[in-house]
């Protein structure tokens, strides 16, 4: 997670044409991230 932060930073940095769909695309991967973490949790409840 660290490095999808720190490559959404660097984006945001530069003048790249596709920035925005890149910065899209890592912001929803962070999403999935922590929703996956929240269904492990709620896994690990139910076992």
């Amino acid at each position: 997670m660290d490095e999808l932060l720190k490559a959404r930073e660097d984006l945001l940095q530069s003048d790249g044409e596709n920035k925005t769909i890149v910065i899209n695309l890592i912001d929803r991967l962070l999403d999935l991230e922590k929703q996956v973490a929240e269904l492990k949790q709620r896994l690990d409840k139910l076992s």
